[in-house]
């Protein structure tokens, strides 16, 4: 009955957080930007302003480089709206990893306001997840010669196997008790390379070894955020796990995902 019960989860890819979208991070970093605004208004209403008389010129320099830079903030969230919106780069000439970057600084402002709008920290990041992997799709296509490196978390394979697919995937029995199997049976169709890691440190050595093109990582929100934080240079896409027995126990892929990811990178429609 129980293993019944497990295997209706796994179909379902139930227990985690649903589909995740870039709506509620966007949306977050909207009301950012209008407090963001307001609070620069306010700063120059009640510190620069008073201080006129004694330096014209200075504080005509303040509420000028004020007004560009809320402005320039504004008008770069609009492009890149628009680029997530249309599926098309609009901004090829910075840098994914900025961009990127740029995000993930605004992370702990939008995750407060996330709470305050009663929004989970794992809806929050599970949202800016899913942004970081439409620019990555927007701006990083094609097939590079460093191939795919693939990321699982152990806590994938089955709780109750034997088999050591942390030293070689390829040892899987394909039991179908846990999606390894799966996995496998990609890697020997789309010949990517697969890593089992079992944190986010292990992560960041396997790519700086492999110099892979492209990297698919699969684990909590959490790893995923500070993974791709720390591999700058490659374009990341990450694909939550979902948790129907708990964090780090049997925990299962959404396969539908992570085949899109590796269809992109291979090149593939």
């Amino acid at each position: 009955m129980k293993s019944e019960k497990k295997s209706k989860i796994r179909e379902r890819g139930g227990g985690g957080m649903p589909s995740a979208t870039p709506g509620l991070y966007l949306r977050l970093v909207v009301v950012w930007y209008v407090l963001f605004t307001a609070a620069t208004a306010l700063f120059c209403s009640l510190v620069v302003l008073p201080i006129r008389a004694l330096h014209p010129l200075s504080v005509k320099g303040v509420l000028s480089a004020a007004t560009i830079i809320v402005v320039m903030c504004g008008l770069y969230f609009v492009i890149e709206m628009l680029s997530l919106g249309r599926g098309r780069d609009f901004l090829p000439f910075i840098s994914l990893a900025k961009r990127r970057a740029l995000f993930r600084m605004l992370y702990p402002l939008c995750n407060i306001l996330g709470r305050l709008f009663g929004r989970s920290q794992e809806a929050v990041s599970a949202s800016l997840i899913a942004l970081i992997n439409q620019l990555t799709r927007i701006a990083a296509r094609g097939r590079g010669e460093g191939g795919i490196l693939v990321l699982l978390p152990r806590c994938v394979q089955n709780s109750k196997c034997t088999q050591r697919i942390a030293e070689d995937i390829a040892q899987c029995k394909r039991c179908g008790k846990c999606d390894i199997a799966r996995v496998v049976e990609m890697m020997e169709k789309y010949r990517f390379r697969v890593a089992v890691v079992g944190g986010g440190e292990l992560a960041r050595k396997k790519v700086h070894e492999l110099s892979p093109s492209f990297v698919i990582a699969v684990a909590c929100e959490r790893e995923l955020l500070e993974g791709i934080s720390a591999v700058s240079d490659v374009p990341v896409i990450g694909i939550p796990n979902r948790r129907p027995e708990g964090p780090c126990t049997n925990t299962v892929i959404d396969i539908d995902e992570f085949e899109k990811a590796v269809r992109l990178y291979s090149g593939e429609r």
